[in-house]
């Protein structure tokens, strides 16, 4: 029984501007208090003769070009937190978004993509998989999971970027391969962290070598607001594949934040529509021993 839960009523079209949303709206100047709420230009005063203006902490925040007018102002002008997150109201929870992407086909972006879900909810987070791949492979593996699991909620967004409710704990995009840099561009404001799964062979590293310079081409990327962290896939320890590995994640620039080894334990979980977090026993300790970097780098970069 698939137990995919919806969500994202404000979407955001991937490879396109967010104005063409909605046509014909014409900007306009929200002024917000220091509590974020709308302050109406006529609450202004006026300057009187020989009497100082009192002083009013207002600031003006021009509204989103193109955007539904019903949104809510606070979250639209709200400012942005660490990471590029939106700082949300004291007492609400901060949703963290992790983007797997490379534009490498068959470098196990689903296989990190679920089982970092299943290791989260494990753990007892609320985690929200987005499947952005019209392969559908997430969404079929969710499709797999079964009832007594830990909870994983699902969503497609193939077309559109929505936004997770405000209770999930983590989103996890799931990318399909050969992005266009437009899209990237557009999908990487949306997210806090990055992922980028590489596996030893030379097409491979010189593929993902090359998606990893259009990322440091994105000026967040760049600053350091967004940490790209890259992790060497299906890895068998002392092969000359895995050494020319090792000295390829040296050259990216970027922290090699984990290395998982080639193993079938991963094809047998995928194909119960579970992760190896979900299974007990000896087999699957030395896997989980791969995952704690990578874990600890997507709690808090």
């Amino acid at each position: 029984m698939r137990r995919s839960v919806f969500h994202g009523t404000r979407p955001i079209p991937v490879g396109r501007r967010a104005g063409s949303l909605v046509e014909d709206c014409e900007p306009e100047t929200i002024v917000l208090g220091p509590s974020g709420r709308e302050c109406r230009p006529s609450l202004r005063r006026k300057r009187k003769r020989g009497k100082a203006a009192p002083v009013i902490p207002n600031v003006a925040v021009p509204m989103r070009e193109g955007l539904p007018q019903n949104l809510p102002t606070e979250r639209l002008n709200a400012p942005r937190g660490r990471c590029g997150r939106t700082a949300r109201p004291s007492g609400e929870r901060m949703t963290t978004t992790i983007l797997v992407a490379t534009v490498k086909g068959g470098s196990g972006k689903t296989t990190i993509s679920t089982n970092l879900a299943a290791a989260l909810a494990q753990d007892g987070g609320r985690v929200l998989l987005a499947d952005l791949d019209r392969q559908r492979s997430s969404t079929e593996w969710l499709g797999r999971r079964p009832s007594d699991a830990a909870a994983i909620e699902g969503v497609e967004w193939m077309r559109e970027i929505g936004r997770p409710a405000p209770e999930i704990d983590f989103t996890i995009l799931d990318a399909p391969a050969a992005l266009k840099t437009k899209q990237i561009e557009e999908i990487v404001t949306f997210v806090d962290r990055i992922i980028v799964p590489v596996a030893p062979s030379a097409i491979d590293e010189a593929a993902t070598l090359r998606f990893i310079r259009k990322l440091d081409d994105i000026r967040s990327v760049a600053k350091g607001k967004k940490p790209v962290g890259v992790v060497g896939n299906r890895v068998r320890t002392g092969t000359r594949s895995a050494q020319r590995l090792a000295e390829f994640l040296g050259q990216t620039g970027h922290p090699s934040i984990a290395r998982i080894r080639d193993s079938q334990a991963y094809l047998d979980v995928v194909d119960a529509g579970l992760g190896i977090f979900d299974q007990p026993g000896s087999r699957y300790a030395p896997l989980k021993e791969d995952w704690w970097p990578l874990l600890e780098f997507a709690r808090v970069g």
